[in-house]
């Protein structure tokens, strides 16, 4: 593509003039009031020129495009139009950055940048009011947004949010001046028009990176600048074409703030969102008669037939508009646009069937797509295509033709593009259902490097996840620990950033994720590494409970997560390391010595789809899992944490802590105590047999007339209690402090019976959501501060000397 783009004529300035005027090129230094006239006339020549590239750039044309922003660029040059070059550099950014040529792009952006910036400062030293100011602003921030948007694909977030915040706080200083004098002027609505496109954009940018909070605020600010422009604008004609372009940017904060809710498992929240943004696209798709946004309406609003139906629709019109352009001429321009136009409505048919379940029949539309694809080149849609094909075949279990369709999708796309690692996952979860499980990871590796590059901070969180699984699947449970702990550390920083946004969405976040933490505790129970799978508990019972006792939140030790070995601190760093050079490598940009440190870490091994399991066989990777099974053994983790927590359980006067967790196939059971190490006990009962056990304790507690509650307790107290008698007996335990799992938190501790006594009148039980966030010191005694109430219908039972709910 580079090539062709550098092989077009460039016209010179003499020849621009001659063509452009009717008079000789010396008329240019010779004759002022006809130079005067010249320049107008060369002014408007190039600035029609800078129009015609725009379009071009929208219809994919970058070749002609590049062409017309040249011959602009020359003539504003050679009239020493400093705005105008800016324009035409401009230009040159938004095809770079469409060509994917991000870093060219940047730099033409950034020229752009310099020149009307120097236009703001002399424009707005006097006034910031007049229309001078304003426009020059309105020019400096515009390019600020695109540029930020081309660090946005290069993979540089952090850039991208910053220059985004710059463009936001230029675009409100124009609204501040547009705005002052009269509120409904042309000038103000333009300029809340682009405050409101730069807080969606931004909010949009929060999303990607996990910001959920940040997120909706930002969507809930330019909600209200839509809110506030459809009320003025669609005041007298509600079917106005300007009264639509209110309800589509209304829609997009809409459906910004329901994907943010959607992220954080608030369903029914996103829903209402959804549903709103989806009202507002139809009634914008009717009224500019935009048939195929209607369609993507009804499949949002749940219904996929009428969507399908209107697909067929435009594509017979697609057929019959390409059948007429390529007549008598198939290699015409016109003919190549009708059929890109063609194969964009046939992926959205096979998109349509895909909805519908049927399957084959998107296979078939997609492959037609395909065909077109060939005829005219790849035009950048080749690879959703084929990706698409690669999930119509992974409906119906054909994984190989998923892979291969997948591959294909990948090898024809970017490798820099931000929405690569969904190729990657789905190429990834191919292999797992096909138990490749090497070939998954190696797909996962790929997307997780991806979506660190691009901030994509949840979608990392899943990805470490899926290798974790992974690594369970081959007996790796060392690094399949490493990946799940790594994912978890993800998902506490996401749920730090949430707190503002209030327990109700903290909670509902962790529900989307609560699995990795469930299989991290399991596989560390397994390889009795019994602190570190506390500290996992710690963190779980803090998501579970967070609006069951409704004061529990996180804390700052919460927020960093669990502690990472030394071993798999080194296991991160090369595996970092790795990808670095990897990544130099396929640049071509190793020198001797990093090109013998990598073949050191892969075993010399050349192909880069086995470098990774290559490294895990290195001897500098088996060395730190050596160190990670003998850590395993001797229990030396974390001890500093460990004797705090011994410490403070002293505090307590003879305290024990209690921790189970449900599994699927097991009870585990944790006792720490300030003299012994920690002890765990594992009690073989299926989930679904215990959570029945808890329903039936739960209805003989309340029914006064029942007698099977002794019967009940003595159970559970065989399962939670009994498993350590010896043990509280031998610490001279009198308090059990417990942090109840799950289903367990609704059955009372002290209900539990030994078959002679309750355990109330044994041990003194105090309920905790995790060690990490209680005080176990004794706190002084104060008078009592008594709340009497009578009621009626309440149902208690007696336990000992104790009356329980």
């Amino acid at each position: 593509m580079r090539s062709r783009l550098k092989s077009f004529g460039l016209n010179s300035i003499a020849t621009l003039a001659i063509l452009l005027s009717p008079i000789s090129f010396s008329a240019f230094y010779s004759q002022e009031p006809v130079f005067a006239q010249t320049r107008q006339d060369l002014k408007a020549e190039a600035d029609k020129l800078i129009e015609l590239g725009n379009q071009q750039v929208g219809k994919f044309d970058y070749n002609e495009a590049l062409q017309s922003f040249q011959s602009a660029l020359e003539i504003y040059r050679a009239t020493n139009n400093r705005k105008g070059e800016a324009s035409a550099l401009k230009g040159f950014g938004s095809v770079y950055s469409s060509l994917k040529e991000l870093q060219k792009g940047i730099e033409f952006y950034q020229q752009a940048l310099a020149i009307y910036r120097q236009y703001s400062i002399v424009d707005c030293t006097s006034d910031l009011k007049k229309s001078d100011c304003i426009a020059s602003r309105e020019l400096e921030s515009s390019t600020i947004l695109s540029l930020g948007f081309t660090y946005r694909d290069l993979g540089q977030p952090k850039k991208s949010l910053e220059l985004l915040q710059q463009a936001l706080e230029i675009r409100q200083k124009n609204s501040a001046s547009a705005c002052t004098s009269d509120t409904k002027s042309k000038d103000c609505i333009a300029s809340r028009e682009r405050e409101g496109f730069t807080l969606r954009g931004l909010g949009y940018s929060y999303l990607s990176l996990a910001y959920y909070q940040k997120a909706i605020e930002t969507f809930q600010q330019s909600l209200a600048i839509d809110k506030e422009l459809r009320e003025f604008t669609c005041a007298d004609d509600k079917k106005s074409f300007p009264c639509a372009n209110t309800f589509g940017r209304e829609g997009f904060s809409l459906r910004g703030l329901a994907m943010a809710y959607k992220s954080l498992g608030q369903h029914q929240k996103a829903d209402a969102f959804s549903r709103q943004a989806s009202e507002l696209f139809k009634a914008e798709a009717e009224i500019r008669h935009w048939d195929d946004n209607l369609a993507m309406v009804y499949t949002n609003l749940g219904m996929p037939q009428k969507a399908l139906e209107i697909y067929q629709k435009v594509l017979a019109f697609a057929k019959q508009e390409s059948a007429r352009a390529c007549n008598p001429d198939p290699k015409s321009k016109e003919c190549i646009d009708a059929l890109r136009s063609e194969e964009y409505r046939l992926s959205d048919l096979g998109t349509a069937y895909r909805n519908l379940g049927q399957y084959q029949n998107a296979i078939e539309v997609y492959l037609q797509a395909l065909v077109i694809e060939k005829q005219i080149g790849n035009n950048g849609w080749g690879g959703r295509i084929r990706a698409s094909l690669g999930h119509a075949y992974s409906e119906i279990r054909q994984y190989q033709k998923a892979i291969d369709f997948y591959l294909q999708a990948l090898a024809s796309e970017k490798q820099n593009d931000s929405y690569i690692d969904n190729y990657l996952i789905s190429l990834g979860d191919a292999y797992h259902n096909l138990g490749q499980y090497q070939n998954e990871i190696e797909s996962y590796l790929k997307a997780l490097a991806i979506e660190k590059q691009f901030g994509k901070r949840e979608a990392s969180g899943r990805s470490l996840s899926k290798i974790g699984d992974a690594f369970v699947k081959l007996k790796q449970p060392e690094l399949a620990i490493l990946y799940y702990k790594q994912s978890v550390n993800v998902s506490e920083s996401i749920r730090k950033d949430i707190r503002g946004l209030g327990k109700e969405n903290e909670k509902s976040y962790i529900n989307t994720v609560a699995d990795t933490y469930r299989n991290l505790a399991d596989l560390l129970l397994k390889q009795d590494r019994i602190l570190e799978a506390q500290q996992v508990l710690d963190l779980l019972k803090v998501q579970e409970l967070s609006d069951y006792l409704k004061t529990v939140r996180g804390n700052d030790q919460t927020a960093k997560g669990t502690d990472l070995q030394r071993p798999e601190q080194t296991f991160i760093a090369l595996g970092n390391e790795l990808a670095d050079l990897q990544k130099l490598d396929r640049l071509g940009k190793l020198d001797p010595v990093k090109q013998q440190r990598l073949a050191y870490l892969t075993s010399q091994e050349s192909d880069r789809n086995q470098q990774f399991n290559a490294f895990l066989k290195s001897p500098e990777v088996q060395k730190q899992i050596e160190q990670l099974r003998r850590t395993e053994q001797a229990q030396n983790v974390d001890i500093e944490k460990f004797n705090r927590l011994r410490k403070s359980l002293a505090q307590a006067q003879n305290a024990a802590l209690l921790y189970p967790l449900i599994l699927d196939d097991r009870l585990e059971l944790i006792l720490i105590t300030a003299t012994t190490p920690p002890i765990r006990r594992t009690i073989n009962i299926k989930r679904e047999v215990l959570n029945t056990a808890i329903v039936e304790f739960r209805a003989n507690l309340r029914d006064p007339s029942s007698f099977d509650v002794r019967k009940d307790g003595q159970k559970f107290y065989d399962w939670l209690i009994h498993p350590f008698d010896a043990e509280l007996q031998q610490a001279k335990v009198q308090t059990i402090i417990y942090a109840p799992d799950g289903q367990l938190r609704y059955i009372p501790l002290a209900a539990l019976y030994d078959g002679k006594q309750w355990l109330v009148e044994k041990y003194r039980i105090n309920n905790i959501t995790a060690s990490s966030l209680t005080d176990f010191a004794p706190r002084p005694h104060n008078n009592p501060r008594v709340l009497a109430a009578a009621a009626t219908n309440s149902q208690n039972i007696q336990v000992g000397d104790r009356s329980i709910p």
